[in-house]
């Protein structure tokens, strides 16, 4: 199963993650279809098994500022899961995705209980502040075409594939 793909799922005792998956709910989305909005609750957090998923902010006008993505393997969701609190940014489909959503209150459960799975939590969360950080630095410092380099730099580190010296990068994004 493609869920076992994700270090935070795959981090957890044998026992836990049979029983979070049992409980799972799968979840197919098309581009553009959002997975949650900003203030929705947080019952579940999910692991994305294909696809590309965009985190946003939206404006009061429906202008969309991508302040990170996720990829297979990834958790989504998963402040709002930890934390209680309602989503803090819209999740939308970058491309046709697959998710499979686990219980929020199960799976604060099972962090507690299982350290690794906690400390590969706590590196996605770090990956995806140290993207933010990145981000708001290159636009308050930098013009408009090295912001662009950059994004592109780090889309092809993520989403593109090596051959040799060369990068191919599809990228599903306008």
């Amino acid at each position: 199963m493609l869920v076992t793909r994700s270090p935070v799922i795959q981090a957890l005792s044998a026992p836990d993650r049979t029983l979070l998956l049992e409980r799972a709910a799968h979840r197919r989305l098309q581009p553009k279809e959002r997975l949650f909005l900003a203030g929705d609750d947080a019952g579940r957090a999910h692991v994305l098994c294909r696809g590309l998923l965009k985190l946003v902010a939206s404006d009061g006008r429906g202008r969309e500022s991508i302040l990170c993505l996720a990829v297979p393997g990834e958790l989504v969701g998963e402040v709002a899961a930890v934390d209680g609190l309602p989503q803090p940014l819209d999740a939308a489909a970058a491309t046709r995705c697959e998710l499979v959503g686990v219980d929020a209150s199960l799976l604060r459960e099972m962090l507690a209980r299982n350290p690794l799975a906690a400390l590969a939590l706590a590196r996605l969360l770090a990956r995806r502040s140290r993207w933010v950080c990145n981000t708001a630095l290159e636009r308050s410092t930098a013009a408009v075409p090295a912001r662009l380099a950059g994004r592109l730099l780090e889309l092809a580190s993520l989403l593109g594939t090596r051959e040799d010296d060369i990068i191919d990068l599809d990228l599903p994004l306008p």
